[in-house]
């Protein structure tokens, strides 16, 4: 049997501006290259009160990397208020990249869309003008609060039209069937395990300094500030004192946090180390001996999975996606929001810690997660649709 062709449309996508965003759909794609041949086709627009990035920014360019065949198409939205000529200029822009695609690399068998609105909806653009099949992943935290509200009559349109829809998650997936869709299966992330498989020395009770870890984007829907609370409450009023957080990320409310983290005296207790790039996330996660997700929301996490890779167990939040994948053996789930709840959780695991075992956590991983057997999924699915719409 041939190989299939299939054209990956992200919603977002890594950029020279922004190298993190979307950078899963990138790791993503190139991963399933190994089994099918696989173009990306991304589209971004830019404002017109961005007069220097549209000066600067090449409107179609064109690359091969890690053999992934990749086509941007940038282009200036005049009407981004009004959702209905913005939506007829990036369909046309859509068209175009689409067009310039297929003479360097074929017509694709199947679109595979990440994100309900915009890609998902230029998925079925383009399928209806070109008779491609499509399918979605669905990965928004904002599904419901935004792609079904304001972008709703394009996003249930998607939703009638698709071939076949897929969430990173139970909790998404339920949002979705929500919707009146009835097909719609969970297939999570999946990572390079290859990345975090270091070994860990065993860690020595209370004899040692316990390493807590923190990744994300420092925004409040991360939970930082309840995070930071608990820290506290488990230092100054359970008299934990052999604890060091390490926070890693960006964003605009890193200043708001080390100011509350100073307002809470914990100086000495939690670093700042902002940006790290993501080949080096391994090592941080490494020297770590417990990851905390503590997001009011979070559609599947993949710092989860990628710290379990590393053999360290996970505190999470009951926020969406970490429900999924945490079980008694790799960690603890506790209630999002709540202070008292976090403050238990982490207690909890430092008090029982050698009941986590670095070789089962990782196998668990490689079991569920692991790049080979999610990709194979996902190719079962590109084929059997294929085979379906032929």
């Amino acid at each position: 049997m041939r190989r299939l062709k299939v054209l990956i449309l992200p919603s977002w996508y890594p950029s020279e501006d922004n190298p993190i965003r979307g950078i899963f759909l990138k790791e993503q794609a190139e991963a399933l290259n190994q089994y099918v041949d696989v173009a990306v086709l991304s589209v971004n627009s830019i404002r017109l009160n961005q007069p220097r990035k549209i000066i600067h920014t090449k409107r179609k360019v064109t690359n091969r990397e890690n053999g992934l065949f990749t086509f941007k198409l940038n282009y200036v939205n005049w009407a981004p208020k009004i959702t209905i000529l913005s939506n007829k200029i990036y369909e046309k822009r859509l068209i175009e990249g689409y067009q310039e695609v297929i003479k360097k690399f074929g017509v694709p068998d199947l679109i595979h869309a990440h994100v309900s609105y915009p890609a998902g909806y230029g998925a079925m653009v383009l399928s209806n003008k070109f008779k491609v099949p499509y399918m979605v992943t669905e990965h928004a935290s904002f599904f419901e609060n935004t792609l079904m509200t304001k972008y709703s009559s394009y996003t249930k349109e998607t939703l009638i039209k698709a071939d076949y829809y897929s969430a990173v998650s139970s909790d998404l997936k339920n949002k979705i069937v929500k919707t009146g869709r009835k097909q719609c299966e969970v297939i999570p992330n999946f990572i390079n395990t290859e990345k975090f498989n270091s070994t860990k020395k065993p860690k020595d009770g209370y004899n040692n300094i316990f390493n807590l870890v923190h990744v994300s984007v420092m925004k409040y829907i991360k939970g930082i500030d309840i995070l930071l609370r608990s820290l506290h409450n488990v230092i100054y009023s359970n008299k934990y004192e052999n604890v060091h957080l390490h926070l890693i990320g960006y964003g605009a409310e890193k200043q708001k946090y080390e100011n509350l983290a100073e307002e809470l005296n914990l100086q000495e207790f939690c670093t700042f180390h902002g940006r790290v790039d993501n080949n080096n996330l391994g090592n941080y996660l490494n020297s770590s001996d417990i990851l905390i997700i503590s997001s009011r929301s979070e559609t599947f996490g993949v710092v989860g999975i990628e710290a379990m890779a590393s053999g360290i167990p996970v505190i999470a939040t009951r926020c969406g996606g970490p429900e999924d994948y945490i079980k008694d053996a790799v960690g603890i789930l506790v209630e999002k929001e709540s202070v008292d709840s976090l403050s238990e959780g982490i207690i909890e695991m430092i008090k029982n810690y050698d009941k986590y075992d670095a070789s089962v956590i990782k196998k668990y991983v490689n079991d569920n997660y692991s790049t080979k057997v999610v990709c194979e999924k996902i190719i079962d699915i590109y084929q059997k649709l294929v085979l379906y719409n032929s």
